[in-house]
């Protein structure tokens, strides 16, 4: 098939087309969740809060503004508050360096897919490359998201945690579900499983706690 025929029926064939759309966004909306997560959890670490007239505050300190801020992250001497984030991961070896060649990976991706979306939905993606790197970036979310609750989060809740058990955020948990019905075939089984929470009266959506 020539270059002509293919971009065709890229745009025509409704399957392919949808297909595509949907993988785009689902890669543009777990990679900016996950560097969202690794910025924001960095930031209100080496920072100081606090809540000054009802509204919460967050006070850079001289640590953050020479680890992340003002952090040169290549050699043309750009900053980069992003990168610079997960090179902090790096140093406190939370990630390796092909973890963050992975992340560089990924965020190229992020911006082809989101500043040159009509070629790609022309061209189609990158089956076996595209596709593997967003598993991988689900992958690397989980481990970065480990380790900051082991390492992080429950020594300040004075809690022990098994290096071996699972740890999920909230996010992580809704992609794979999302995953699961879009592409595992597991829709019809979550649908039969909300019905029966709901014949035993299991408050879905409600006044719960976070």
């Amino acid at each position: 098939m020539n270059n002509n025929a293919k971009w065709l029926k890229n745009l025509v064939d409704d399957k392919i087309l949808s297909d595509n759309l949907i993988f785009i966004s689902l890669f543009i909306a777990i990679y900016e969740n996950f560097s969202d997560h690794v910025v924001s959890n960095i930031e209100s670490f080496l920072c100081e809060e606090s809540i000054e007239n009802g509204e919460y505050v967050i006070k850079k300190t001289q640590v953050y503004r020479d680890e992340i801020k003002n952090r040169v992250v290549d050699d043309k001497n750009n900053k980069d508050i992003t990168k610079a984030s997960f090179l902090w991961l790096k140093d406190n070896t939370t990630i390796s360096g092909s973890d963050y060649e992975l992340f560089l990976k990924l965020k190229g991706i992020r911006n082809k897919y989101a500043h040159e979306l009509t070629s790609i939905i022309l061209s189609g993606i990158d089956e076996k490359e595209d596709i593997k790197l967003f598993f991988d970036m689900i992958a690397l979310y989980k481990k970065i998201t480990k380790w900051w609750f082991i390492n992080i989060e429950a020594p300040i809740l004075g809690c022990e945690v098994d290096e071996d058990a699972e740890i999920y955020n909230s996010a992580n948990g809704a992609f794979d579900l999302i995953i699961n019905v879009l592409y595992n075939g597991k829709s019809e089984e979550y649908k039969k499983m909300l019905e029966e929470l709901e014949q035993k009266g299991a408050p879905l959506h409600g006044k719960g706690r976070r």
